[in-house]
């Protein structure tokens, strides 16, 4: 099975979002923190993704640790990542963030980001 989790990375770093969405279920969901819908749905993924990467050239996650436990029936991977290049009104240069992702098979359906968006250097 390929690992979509790595999939979606590598094509996140690649700004390619047609192979980014290919990681995701047509029915995806991706939450913040506090638990709110950022967005539902592949259109609304491709939508957000592909306006993001147009809009930061420069972006680009690192994953500095990650955990996995699952089979392929149903797996969880959490990703720890620092994020650069993300250009949008009031986004840090550079953050950490713990990113879930839950998956059935070879696609991801659903996503949860946690992070206060404090620059990794500000957190002193």
């Amino acid at each position: 099975m390929t690992d979509p989790v790595q999939a979606q990375l590598d094509a996140y770093n690649a700004h390619d979002v047609a192979a980014f969405a290919r990681c995701y279920r047509d029915d995806v969901r991706a939450y913040d923190a506090q638990g709110t819908l950022l967005f539902e749905g592949i259109e609304a993924l491709r939508t957000r993704y592909g306006a993001l990467f147009a809009a930061s050239p420069a972006l680009r996650a690192e994953v500095t640790q990650r955990t996995r436990i699952g089979n392929d029936a149903a797996w969880f991977v959490v990703d720890t990542e620092v994020v650069s290049g993300r250009n949008e009104p009031g986004a840090p240069a550079c953050f950490s963030v713990l990113v879930f992702y839950a998956g059935r098979g070879a696609l991801i359906h659903e996503v949860r980001f946690l992070t206060p968006r404090v620059p990794p250097d500000a957190a002193g």
